[in-house]
């Protein structure tokens, strides 16, 4: 649930990104939460890294913002079968 909900900012089905606020759907009933504990984002204040695995409501350029999590580098390192002397 944690990777299909965006890490909590979407519905499950179908994939809508979840209302900041008070805010709703006009149709709830057909957005599944698995997740009902977690809302909607915005992208965070100038500065900050922002994490690419949630969906956010407002459009920004986070190019220069994105960074690759640690445990997702390593892996990737691990797949590679890099030997290191």
């Amino acid at each position: 649930m944690y990777s299909w909900q965006h890490k909590g900012s979407s519905y499950y089905l179908p994939q809508d990104k979840k209302p900041v606020g008070e805010e709703s759907f006009k149709e709830e009933w057909i957005n599944r939460d698995f997740m009902e504990h977690t809302k909607g984002e915005n992208y965070p204040a100038m500065g900050n890294e922002v994490d690419l695995m949630k969906y956010y409501h407002n459009d920004l350029d986070i190019k220069s913002r994105a960074v690759a999590a640690d445990k997702d580098v390593i892996g990737l390192l691990w797949l590679t079968k890099l030997n290191f002397k």
